[in-house]
């Protein structure tokens, strides 16, 4: 089980939850890891929802051939975790899925944490990104 949180950082206000999703989803590709992504989309209230049942669900649940199971709770500032996405991080770790909160500021930590090269030729398959 492992945790980081990289709260720490410092303001940067030219990145988007979408650019530093897209940056993260691309170093996923290029270490072997497949990934999920539920969208968010316009519910019925017409507020932004995601279409899962477990509110505080993290924004990607990543696999790897060697090194398993990986949440990662995607945040730029001003965002801080809620309440409900602390209390679903800790019932991953409680099941042996390793968790990571990742802020642009600490863009170097989760490259570290993916970097452990392996490829993983069903990547390709799963996620539709060609591996380097």
């Amino acid at each position: 089980m492992e945790r980081r949180e990289h709260e720490d950082n410092e303001d940067n206000d030219a990145m988007t939850h979408e650019q530093w999703q897209r940056q993260v989803t691309d170093a996923l590709g290029m270490f072997g890891w497949c990934w999920m992504h539920a969208r968010r989309s316009i519910g019925k209230a017409g507020k932004w929802t995601t279409a899962v049942n477990i509110v505080g669900w993290p924004d990607l649940l990543c696999w790897h051939p060697t090194r398993g199971l990986l949440a990662i709770e995607l945040k730029v500032k001003p965002d801080r975790l809620r309440a409900a996405q602390r209390d679903v991080l800790a019932s991953l770790r409680q099941a042996g899925v390793q968790t990571l909160v990742a802020y642009p500021e600490g863009a170097q930590s989760l490259v570290d944490a993916l970097s452990r090269p392996r490829s993983n030729p069903l990547c390709k398959q799963c996620c539709g990104r060609v591996q380097k």
